[in-house]
């Protein structure tokens, strides 16, 4: 082997090493990344979740007659339909 492909040989090892590790390294990036998403959408979904029930509890009654009216108006609209 000449001394040219020698050098050519090791630069290419170096290559792929350098490769890996970059893929390694933002590969584990990525896990940690997708972690902390995961935990804020987690808290996000609390959180919505726990005002929606507040939300329903200061408008029940709001809610109530909403429902009453709604469903009073569906039978009428379905007799009239056939």
């Amino acid at each position: 082997m000449t001394e040219l492909q020698k050098l050519f040989l090791i630069y290419t090892c170096l290559y792929f090493v350098i490769k890996g590790a970059l893929f390694l390294s933002f590969y584990v990036v990525l896990i940690m990344l997708e972690r902390q998403a995961r935990i804020k959408h987690a808290k996000c979904k609390a959180l919505l979740a726990q005002q929606r029930s507040s939300e329903q509890a200061r408008w029940k009654i709001a809610y109530d007659l909403f429902n009453k009216r709604t469903s009073s108006e569906n039978p009428a609209l379905l007799k009239e339909a056939v």
